[in-house]
């Protein structure tokens, strides 16, 4: 996994300075509290930039680039990230309740205690990328592409993952009572046995 490449010394700037701009981009900037909410910026550039304390819940952001970028306590809910390049980017005790990646490419990103239920990542490219203690519950997962993708300690309850291959997960540290999967896709997903009961119940087994 490759951590974010960012220069020791930022310049702090603002929403509407960089809105301001014949392109909408930053680079080598620090982003602070700043309110963006229910609006839209598709397009935008960043590269080496932390965005931190922020609200852009409910914003149209599509088509968004991202190259060695943080999020850092950020409330980004219902943001709508579809068809956007994110890579060497970290989020990080943000909110990202029902926001959407459709049809993005993800690569060395990590999302680190993040609260990510009804979040969308339909027909996504995810490469190197890690959920560390995240909340997916009801989650979307549907025709996903991946390599080398992690899970650690996450709660994955009611998470869909149909059209995805399972084949080289490990989902031993986190916690479901159910998932949505093609059975002919599970083979050779690692789950500790109280997983194993609770999928088996996909196969119609009962166990008494």
């Amino acid at each position: 996994m490759n951590e974010p490449k960012l220069p020791q010394h930022l310049t702090e700037t603002t929403w509407n300075r960089i809105l301001a701009q014949e392109e909408w981009e930053a680079e080598q900037c620090l982003i602070e509290s700043i309110n963006f909410e229910e609006d839209e910026a598709c397009d935008l550039r960043f590269v080496q930039v932390i965005i931190r304390d922020c609200r852009l819940n409910n914003s149209s952001i599509k088509r968004l680039n991202a190259l060695d970028v943080r999020f850092e306590n950020c409330d980004l809910s219902n943001v709508d990230f579809s068809k956007s390049s994110i890579h060497r980017v970290v989020f990080e005790r943000c909110k990202l309740v029902g926001t959407i990646f459709q049809g993005s490419s993800l690569g060395d990103v990590t999302f680190e205690s993040c609260k990510m239920n009804f979040s969308l990542f339909n027909e996504t490219k995810l490469k190197h990328v890690l959920f560390n203690q995240c909340d997916l519950e009801q989650s979307d997962f549907y025709a996903v592409t991946h390599q080398f993708l992690q899970f650690e300690q996450c709660r994955l309850s009611g998470l869909q993952m149909q059209q995805t291959d399972l084949t080289t997960l490990d989902l031993r540290s986190s916690q479901f009572t159910h998932l949505t999967v093609d059975l002919e896709r599970l083979k050779g997903c690692r789950v500790n046995m109280e997983q194993a009961l609770i999928l088996s119940s996909l196969l119609g087994i009962r166990i008494e």
